[in-house]
């Protein structure tokens, strides 16, 4: 009797979870889906019930906002105060991905079904759409991923790895193709431009990080190392150096310039480096595995202390710096949360599609 008992648990306990992951894969995939709620202001409690999706997060340029993306459209906190968050209201559809023009003027939102939309960040006003399914072979593309440019003219997209494997730059203004940056044998996970020149980064699936001249297209640097995908990528603050993270438990960094491999950090608590960033001072590195968010020393490449967080069960998963370095936003477990980075302590939860879920905490790292 406890054998057969046992036996129709494990089966249930199966079943949900199969489901769980099919609605998530369902909801994520589902280009139709609508994301608009009333209200100029609101509540987070109001916006967000219990199975909504948190996909992306952006810092403006000044770090006075932060900008939260998912199946809801768009909401802007204003991260000095305690308040409720701004709807921006021109968007249909799940939003995937956001960025800040480098000016903090402009918001770039990827919508999941093949639009991007740049609106004034101030009005959320529509000041320009651009159609990245112009092609009948782009019939099924969803973008994933956008970011802007450090002098504002270009934007960037990645796309699902099913049908594009590409890099796609766009003219801000005029919304035209400028030029696609082919190479990757599988998905681009992690893109980003370096600051201090026209450099694309990209990683993939395909264990490597590629350096592109943005103005040429041409590839400069194949960066080979990783034994399995390559999550994430980001550029120091002059430019000289890339970080990439992967699923084989290291960070790597990069010579830009050679592309030769300067070093690599691991420990044994990373499960994986989903998410990295460089703090705009330059000292530090986050890296996010869905458990920890660990902050490394650039110099030593040691551990420096540790953000217990929730594991991530849906939504996405986001570690960024705030522009004077002082405050890592963080997303993961559905939800946004603000952490301070010096002495270290959790500041505040922005927002959660969460209930009943465990404390958050910080870890001072004593040994590594």
């Amino acid at each position: 009797m406890k054998i057969r008992f046992f036996s129709i648990m494990t089966a249930l306990f199966v079943l949900l979870t199969f489901t769980s992951n099919s609605m998530s894969q369902d909801l994520q995939d589902d280009p139709q889906q609508d994301d608009f709620y009333d209200g100029v202001k609101v509540k987070p409690e109001k916006i967000l019930p219990k199975d909504v999706y948190v996909l992306d997060i952006a810092f403006s340029p000044d770090g006075n906002h932060l900008a939260v993306v998912g199946d809801f459209g768009i909401l802007l906190y204003d991260t000095r105060i305690v308040d409720k968050p701004i709807k921006i209201e021109e968007n249909t559809g799940i939003v995937r991905s956001v960025a800040f023009s480098p000016d903090g003027k402009v918001i770039a939102s990827a919508l999941l079904h093949g639009t991007i939309r740049l609106l004034d960040s101030n009005t959320g006003e529509l000041i320009q759409t651009i159609n990245a399914r112009t092609r009948k072979e782009d019939k099924k593309l969803l973008i994933i991923g956008v970011s802007c440019s450090p002098d504002g003219n270009t934007i960037i997209s990645r796309h699902n790895g099913q049908v594009d494997k590409t890099i796609r730059l766009w003219d801000i203004d005029t919304g035209k193709l400028l030029r696609t940056l082919s190479g990757h044998t599988r998905r681009i996970s992690g893109m980003a431009f370096c600051p201090e020149s026209k450099i694309i980064a990209s990683g993939s699936y395909d264990h490597t990080v590629h350096l592109w001249d943005a103005d040429t297209g041409k590839l400069l640097h194949i960066l080979s190392g990783h034994t399995r995908f390559v999550y994430s990528v980001a550029f120091s603050p002059d430019g000289r150096v890339i970080v990439s993270g992967s699923s084989d438990k290291t960070l790597r960094l990069w010579d830009v310039n050679t592309g030769y491999l300067l070093h690599s950090l691991t420990n044994e608590a990373i499960h994986s480096a989903n998410s990295v960033a460089y703090s705009p001072d330059g000292g530090t590195i986050a890296s996010y595995d869905g458990f920890v968010i660990f902050l490394w020393d650039v110099k030593t490449g040691k551990i420096l202390r540790k953000f217990r967080e929730r594991y991530r069960v849906t939504g996405g998963m986001k570690v960024v710096f705030s522009p004077d370095s002082r405050t890592i936003a963080s997303l993961g477990y559905n939800e946004v949360n603000l952490w301070n980075v010096n002495p270290g302590r959790h500041l505040r939860t922005l927002i959660s599609g969460n209930k009943n879920v465990p404390s958050l905490k910080v870890i001072e790292s004593k040994s590594n």
